[in-house]
């Protein structure tokens, strides 16, 4: 039998969608490109983290305090002090050495990156522990301290209101030292928690190998016995 002829498709005429692509003609557009790029395996680029920054030695901090004394002939660098961020590292510095001189339990002395070595080189620099800001802020809490010992003299106790009409600015200075108290006991309860199951984990080490020793003991009897 006889087959019609067959005719080229026209030019104009729509093609097929490849494989695979059927299914998107009727998506929006920004639908079909996420498909798309997703059938060409092109993921999106994967951003490149910034590479960490050098970490400062010790001995590189001194060089660099000497270099600034040198010449401002001080050592009073405000915080924000950007060159190699040692206006950071000295706002540090003297938050630690606070907390070097704390007298509170021996953990909060494991979190202080200071030394006595350190503490007397920094001296030797003429390093300035406190500033005339941190002055002002120690008298006006002994101020306040001063403010509620009169008031334990008047009133017998300590439980000031916190709407104390008499002096708002002092029942809001107290209430700062109650939730700063509240936050120490939190972190000394969290410290004392991690030391205890320490103490758990080295102690179950501890039973197995008094165990083996046991059993060693008892063995070597056992063949003393024999022999």
């Amino acid at each position: 039998p006889l087959h019609p002829p067959m005719h080229p498709p026209a030019a104009n005429a729509a093609l097929p969608p490849p494989s695979g692509q059927a299914g998107n003609a009727n998506l929006p557009e920004e639908s079909r490109k996420r498909a798309a790029t997703q059938q060409d395996g092109n993921s999106k680029p994967n951003k490149r983290r910034a590479p960490p920054k050098p970490r400062v030695s010790w001995e590189e901090r001194l060089r660099q305090l000497q270099a600034f004394k040198a010449e401002h002939g001080h050592l009073l660098i405000p915080t924000r002090y950007k060159p190699s961020n040692l206006g950071k590292f000295v706002h540090n510095t003297r938050e630690q050495y606070k907390l070097y001189n704390k007298q509170t339990p021996d953990g909060y002395k494991k979190k202080c990156s200071l030394t006595a070595e350190r503490i007397r080189q920094l001296d030797a620099l003429g390093f300035c522990w406190t500033t005339e800001r941190s002055k002002k802020q120690q008298d006006s809490w002994q101020k306040r301290f001063e403010q509620l010992k009169e008031f334990k003299e008047k009133y017998g106790h300590c439980l000031v209101p916190h709407g104390y009409t008499e002096d708002p600015s002092f029942s809001e200075w107290i209430h700062r030292q109650r939730t700063s108290y509240n936050a120490l006991l939190k972190d000394e309860d969290e410290e004392e928690q991690e030391d205890e199951e320490g103490k758990n984990e080295e102690g179950k080490g501890d039973g197995i190998d008094a165990a083996a020793a046991t059993n060693i003991t008892t063995a070597a009897t056992g063949e003393a016995a024999g022999t």
